[in-house]
């Protein structure tokens, strides 16, 4: 299963994505893939994208989307966002249940960090963009501080502790890098992951090979 973790602090954000996805076909047979997770929306904006391999093609359609367009807060990023992928996974559930039913397997999510220059006193926020009533509708809710898919309670007490303890994005993304690799190992699987780092002076991508 691929994992991804994020984690709000006052010094920034951290976002770590595994890029193994698993499908399904008509025939109900499992086909393992690598597909990219992280797409930078803006100088200051991450998305992240989990779940099922079409979330891929979703993530790079509202990257060109954001392109085109001239949003400098996360605020005015999400807003927008969440009605563009809402519309996108619409379209692609409806499309794709024609064949196959709806199932845990095609579920797609995603999330959203950024910095947002006009708010002085809480720059940096987290979004968590799923299905959280009924699919094919997508809805989002705030990351107040540190959040895995799957959920790993652990992992997110630590990190909400080094957020609060005021640690460098440096060690976040150390303790997120280390979870990420150990949950790969446990599967027995070349853990191919990339991580974002995102502060007031813009965003910085690492993968595995530069980590």
């Amino acid at each position: 299963m691929s994992q991804m973790i994020a984690c709000r602090s006052p010094k920034g954000i951290v976002l770590g994505a595994d890029a193994y996805s698993i499908e399904v076909d008509d025939q109900g047979a499992l086909h393992e893939s690598q597909i990219q997770r992280l797409y930078q929306i803006n100088p200051h904006a991450v998305l992240m994208v989990g779940g099922g391999a079409a979330g891929a093609s979703m993530g790079a359609s509202l990257q060109s989307f954001m392109a085109r367009e001239r949003f400098e807060s996360v605020e005015d990023v999400y807003t927008a966002a969440l009605s563009y992928l809402a519309s996108e996974y619409q379209t692609y559930m409806q499309r794709h249940c024609e064949r196959l039913p709806i199932d845990p397997i095609h579920h797609i999510y995603f999330m959203l960090g950024g910095h947002s220059p006009r708010n002085t006193t809480d720059p940096y926020q987290v979004y968590l963009i799923w299905t959280k009533r009924q699919r094919p509708l997508l809805d989002g809710d705030t990351i107040l501080s540190a959040y895995a898919v799957p959920r790993l309670i652990q992992i997110e007490a630590q990190l909400n502790r080094m957020s609060q303890g005021n640690h460098s994005l440096d060690e976040i993304h150390a303790v997120i890098q280390s979870q990420i690799q150990r949950g790969a190992q446990l599967e027995k699987r070349q853990a191919n992951a990339a991580y974002a780092l995102i502060t007031e002076d813009g965003v910085r991508i690492v993968t595995n090979t530069e980590a």
